[in-house]
Formats: C-alpha cells, structure tokens, sequence
C-alpha cells in the first residue's frame, strides 16, 4: 500500500483544486450575512499581499469600502499577529464575497476535523470507539461554534491547531504535531499558559521535534510575511502599541474585575498566573496527562487572558468532549453520565438566551469557571483514574 502513496497524495491535491475551481465558479454574488470578523482579516490579509502597511487605518477603511461592501465610516481592525494574514492571502486571490463563502466552507471543515480529531483521540486513550456523531453534533449546537463561524471567526483555527497537536502527538508524529501547535498563534493570547506547558511536556519527554514543527512554520510564516513586508515587525509593533484592545469589556477575569471593581490592571494578571503554572508544573509533573494539563490550562488561559469575547470558548470543545467521551466509553456510571449530558445541555441553552437577548460580553466570562467545575467532577466521578486510562494504552 505504500507504494501507492504518492499516487494517492498527488489525486487528493488535483480533487482539492478541482473542487477549489469549482466552488469559485458557483459561489454566490453576495457574501454571507454578518460576515464581519472575515472583512477586516480578508483586508488585512489583502494589504500584506501588496506589500502595503496592514495596520494603517486609512488604508485598511479604504479597501474594506471599496472590496468587502463595508458602508461604515469606521474601520474594523485585526490585532491578530502577521501569522494569520499569511494564512489568509489565497483568499485574497477571489474577491471578498468568493472568499467569504470559502472561509465559511473553511471554518465548517476545520469544526468537523477537529471535532473528530479531539474524539479519536479520546477513543483511544478510552480504549474503544462509540457514536462517532456525538461531537460532530455537540460541536455544531455549541452556541460560541455557531457564532464562530457565522461572524466568520478565526478561533477555528486554534481549536483545529490544538485537536491535531493531540492526534499527532499521541499517533507519534511529533513533526506535525508541532506544526499544528503553530496555528493556535493567530490567537496565543487564548493559549499563552498551554502552549508553554505543552512544550515543556514534550521537552521531558525529549520529543524535540515537536519543537522543530513549530518553529519551522513559525520561520516560514514569518519569512513569507518579511519578503512581501520587511517592515512587517515595526507596523505591527507600533500597532499593537497605539491599540485601545484592553479597553474593551470582554468575558475575561481582567474584564469583569475592571467592569465590577475598576481594577483595569487585572487584565495583565496572566503576568502572575503563567509562571505559577509553570511552577506548579515543575513540582506536579508526575500527577496529570497531556490531556488533563492542556485542558486545565486551556481553560485557564481563556479565563485570565488580558482580551477574548464569547466565541471564543469554541476551544472549550476540547475539555467538553473529552468529558463526553468518558461519558459514552462507560468511564462515568449511568447515572453520573446523564447528570453530566444535563449540565452541559443546560449551559449552552444558557448561552443561547444570553445571545438572544444581547447580554454584555462580559457577562459571559463564567463559561470556562462552570466548564472548569464539570470537568473536575467529571474527572473525580472516573471508575479507573485518567492516569491508568493513558498509561494502559
């Protein structure tokens, strides 16, 4: 089978532009509703292919009036890293309302991979594999997916990055599990206390080329962006410098901190937190698994991170499923199993009220707490303990 190997790559990439021309050739006239997230990141994306300054407002409002249909006389910035427009620039290559439809196809196949990645994964430390629709159809009723993917978010691509490190990792292609670890920098502010750790997990456990992965798509990516803008660093620096992105109520401990008490330092509070994490990695490494540290800290860093909004929790998926995977393999008894589904269905109604009656952001900075709360439950409620589970594969 192997020797065919090649054969089967080189169809796959020649079905994938086929499909790619013909997607372009049907894709409707108009964009999708609400597309407003993938207008400023498509304009960006669009100003670093012509080698312009990405964060000049002027420009960045010009383009978005011209190419994406924006009728405001404000602009819609990005503060994500220079990483994610190199990403993006073959959807500049269709114009906006192509690329929105393909960037909502995009977003659609990342959910679906990682939903199934994160399971698989799961099935294998569970020993057994058991309706493989569950997180295919817990991933698209979670309110902060449907978001995601309707505003056009790129938060998708940080679940997929982190749902493939898992998979490669554990399938032992470190490689390319680090390589997947490079796409959650779009957004590290939501991983700035599990990318650390998970590195240092795979320092101990001498898997150095999970850290060749991630550096060598981070020196591409970065190369990409310096040959079509040697400035890239000093407009990005001096953007970032100049940004009023800490200003914002957003549902973070630093937010409602700020929103409740006025304490706008709390927002840097990851300052401290990171390096107790790392501490209490250090003293604790024995006493938890990949999963449960990168979880535990996924959820830390959602919740203590200096910004983030309600979609973002669509990387919360991964602790979720991990407990309907316990649930589902007969890990939880029956009736914990049920209280568990109860919980969790209850919480995204939850949120689904609070996004139909257009509550604060803010006011949704209790998600990672009540999702920390069920997992160590969860976790606690184990008939073998997680760390026999992994070890017994």
């Amino acid at each position: 089978m192997r020797s065919y190997r090649p054969i089967i790559i080189a169809f796959i990439i020649v079905a994938a532009l086929a499909l790619l021309v013909w997607l372009t050739a049907i894709i409707p006239s108009t964009a999708p509703a609400s597309y407003g997230d993938f207008q400023a990141y498509w304009s960006a994306s669009y100003l670093l292919a012509h080698s312009q300054n990405f964060t000049d407002l002027d420009l960045l409002l010009q383009i978005e009036q011209t190419h994406t249909g924006w009728t405001q006389d404000f602009v819609m910035s990005t503060w994500n890293p220079p990483w994610l427009l190199v990403l993006l620039i073959p959807y500049t290559w269709l114009s906006f309302r192509q690329a929105a439809w393909l960037w909502l196809l995009t977003n659609i196949s990342l959910v679906f991979t990682a939903s199934v990645l994160s399971w698989r994964v799961n099935c294998w430390i569970n020993l057994e594999a058991k309706r493989d629709w569950i997180p295919l159809l817990m991933a698209f009723l979670y309110v902060p997916t449907l978001v995601a993917i309707f505003v056009g978010q790129v938060n998708t691509l940080i679940y997929f990055g982190l749902a493939g490190f898992l998979y490669f990792y554990l399938a032992n292609k470190p490689f390319t599990a680090g390589a997947m670890l490079a796409l959650t920098l779009v957004k590290p502010h939501l991983v700035y206390v599990t990318l650390p750790i998970v590195m240092l997990i795979a320092a101990r456990e001498r898997r150095w080329r999970v850290w060749w992965g991630l550096g060598s798509l981070v020196v591409l990516l970065t190369g990409i962006a310096f040959g079509l803008r040697p400035t890239f660093v000093l407009d990005y620096g001096r953007s970032m410098a100049t940004s009023s992105i800490l200003s914002w109520q957003t549902p973070t401990l630093g937010g409602i901190l700020t929103l409740l008490l006025g304490w706008d330092w709390s927002k840097w509070i990851g300052v401290v937190i990171l390096p107790l994490t790392i501490g209490l990695w250090f003293w604790w490494p024995d006493k938890g698994t990949l999963l449960t540290w990168l979880n535990g800290t996924l959820l830390i860093s959602l919740f203590t991170a200096p910004f983030g909004w309600g979609y973002d929790a669509i990387v919360l998926l991964l602790p979720i499923l991990q407990m309907a995977a316990w649930a589902v393999t007969g890990h939880l008894k029956q009736l914990n199993a049920i209280l568990l589904f109860l919980s969790l269905l209850i919480v995204n109604l939850v949120l689904l009220r609070l996004r139909l009656q257009g509550i604060n952001e803010v006011y949704y900075f209790g998600l990672p707490v009540v999702i920390a709360g069920l997992y160590m439950w969860a976790q606690s409620r184990l008939k073998v303990p997680e760390r026999q589970l992994q070890l017994s594969t």
